[in-house]
């Protein structure tokens, strides 16, 4: 429990969901409308308390999918905060990941994305503040 709290309060950073928002017109109104969405993850979360690894592997997908349709502005943050997310996850279940990756998760290399995920869960929650009118940081 205390890896999932740890991994949705670092998710919690940058507001990743999973539903399309018809009303987007720009790539900025679909990245703010995903944002929007679900920031906190809950559909993961989850996922990730019923040990549902079909569900966990959409849920990764999904945090693709909002990496792809990224600005480019934040493009790297965002690609360095789902990497980080997705490493935590697949090494506490055991999941498959969203590319279908199967290796296990390389645990230095995950302990250094999430030492290194501060800034660029900063850089996203200013984005989405100052771009998509939704305040990230309590």
């Amino acid at each position: 429990m205390r890896r999932l709290s740890a991994l949705r309060a670092s998710a919690t950073a940058v507001v990743l969901g999973v539903s399309v928002v018809a009303a987007c017109t720009s790539p900025e109104d679909q990245f703010c409308g995903r944002l929007r969405e679900d920031y906190q993850l809950d559909d993961l979360v989850t996922a990730i308390e019923r040990r549902d690894q079909r569900r966990i592997t959409e849920q990764l997908a999904a945090l693709r999918e909002l990496q792809d349709i990224a600005p480019a502005e934040i493009h790297d943050d965002v690609r360095a905060i789902v990497d980080a997310v997705s490493g935590a996850v697949r090494a506490v279940t055991k999941a498959v990941g969203a590319d279908g990756e199967e290796v296990p998760v390389d645990l230095l290399e995950l302990r250094q994305q999430l030492e290194q995920i501060q800034q660029p869960a900063q850089d996203v929650a200013d984005y989405a503040d100052r771009s998509c009118g939704l305040k990230l940081n309590p």
